[in-house]
């Protein structure tokens, strides 16, 4: 009996180890990000803080990350500028995690447009982790800050999620009941990103959520349309979908594509540029995209919008 009950206090006291690692852990970085660096929004749950300097850790390698005054991974844009601006608005694909500011495919496109003789702006609105019914508000709350000529959506996937801000508070600012549990659940998968992209299949497929924002890219659009605004949308891949052994691996592109056409909104599906290119993404990743993929987004992404006189 007194080994049973050692054995029971030996394991607690492993379990609380880990726990107390895990929270030590989540309050410096949270997925690579520097957890200093998140501030409350009564509106988005959470945004990034202004002026912040931090590093990310991990997968995202030891980069520096420094936000402007309004709280973006960009530099300081004048609103005397006779720029013409474009918000490039979008999750952590567009925040671009494991590069300088200066290699994210919204910093690259503003080059290239520069080079070929425009005179524009790219805002880089990434945020990571939001949703589409952020990055819904947050345009329409940037838009009417900077008036921009157009807002482009880098839309990945998972950005049909549903938006619940006090979940996504808790997330970026406040501890778990279990930190310990989110690691468990990454050891337990033997391919993480292909369970992960399964569940957002799963989620296009047998969830509302797809209606939902759908609902919402139209009112993004009608948006627009009163204040002068092309709206366009930039579609990632997951790499999953190229190799899957699912019927439809594409449905989730044909179903946004046929609303955005159906509506009248251009856009521009980045399939055929990472489709043979392993090495655009980093190290171990799906979505997120290293310098090369940046770079090769950036160029598509520019040609689409000089063809269709987007800018």
């Amino acid at each position: 009996m007194n080994r049973v009950l050692l054995a029971v206090v030996l394991a607690i006291i492993l379990l609380a180890a880990v726990e107390i690692t895990a929270r030590i852990s989540l309050t410096k970085f949270r997925g690579g990000y520097p957890v200093g660096m998140y501030v409350y929004d009564s509106e988005l749950g959470f945004r990034y803080r202004a002026n912040f300097t931090g590093s990310f850790q991990g997968i995202y390698r030891n980069i520096t990350i420094r936000t402007n005054s309004e709280g973006f991974k960009d530099y300081e844009h004048s609103g005397n500028s006779s720029a013409k601006k474009i918000l490039a608005v979008g999750d952590s694909v567009a925040f671009g995690p494991g590069v300088m500011q200066e290699d994210s495919y919204p910093a690259q496109i503003e080059a290239i447009l520069r080079l070929s003789g425009k005179n524009v702006e790219v805002l880089n609105l990434g945020v990571d982790s939001y949703d589409f019914s952020q990055e819904k508000i947050l345009s329409e709350r940037e838009a009417s800050a900077h008036s921009p000529s157009a807002i482009l959506v880098g839309f990945v996937l998972n950005d049909i999620a549903p938006f619940d801000r006090e979940v996504a508070t808790r997330e970026k600012l406040r501890m778990p009941l279990c930190a310990s549990c989110g690691i468990a659940g990454l050891l337990l998968h033997t391919n993480y990103n292909e369970a992960y992209f399964s569940e957002i299949y799963k989620a296009w497929k047998e969830t509302n959520y797809w209606n939902i924002t759908k609902n919402e890219i139209i009112a993004l659009s009608e948006f627009c349309g009163a204040n002068n605004i092309t709206l366009a949308f930039a579609v990632f891949p997951y790499r999953e979908q190229f190799n899957s052994s699912l019927e439809e691996p594409f449905l989730p592109q044909q179903l946004l594509e046929d609303e955005l056409s159906k509506n009248g909104i251009p856009y521009v599906d980045l399939r055929d540029v990472l489709e043979n290119c392993s090495s655009c993404y980093l190290t171990g990743d799906s979505v997120h995209l290293n310098e090369r993929g940046s770079r090769a987004i950036a160029e598509k992404i520019s040609s689409f919008l000089e063809e269709n006189n987007l800018i």
